[in-house]
């Protein structure tokens, strides 16, 4: 916290993020921020959503080229309230291998409106040859 309050002096503890690498078992990404969450609830869930969550993949906004060819129907990102849920969902294109071929599935992260993260999951995972 110290080091982060240097380059941030305003920083609070509700202002800092971190957040761990799947393939690398003792590197944490640290950054801060000020979210602005309690003014916009759905904007800031949907940011941290493509921003933070999926900051290894890429969220699409338009349908890519051969998509239609893994049987599932693309959607633009959403994000809606359910109660006291915020939940966002986008079609993720993840990183690629050494194999000609693309791969996608669902990220749906559901936040409640008191700012805890209460589930990410995804769904309909499928490749296509490119």
């Amino acid at each position: 916290m110290d080091y982060l309050t240097q380059d941030s002096p305003d920083a609070d503890r509700d202002d800092i993020c971190v957040d761990s690498c799947r393939n690398l078992k003792d590197l944490f990404i640290v950054g801060v921020f000020r979210s602005g969450f309690k003014e916009d609830m759905e904007r800031v869930t949907q940011l941290y959503h493509e921003e933070i969550v999926n900051h290894y993949e890429h969220d699409l906004s338009s349908e890519p080229e051969k998509f239609n060819e893994g049987g599932k129907e693309f959607s633009k990102p959403t994000v809606n309230t359910e109660g006291n849920l915020i939940i966002s969902k986008m079609w993720i294109h993840e990183r690629g291998g050494m194999l000609p071929e693309d791969t996608y599935h669902i990220s749906i992260l559901t936040i409640h409106k008191d700012g805890k993260i209460v589930n990410h999951e995804t769904k309909d995972r499928f490749t296509v040859q490119i």
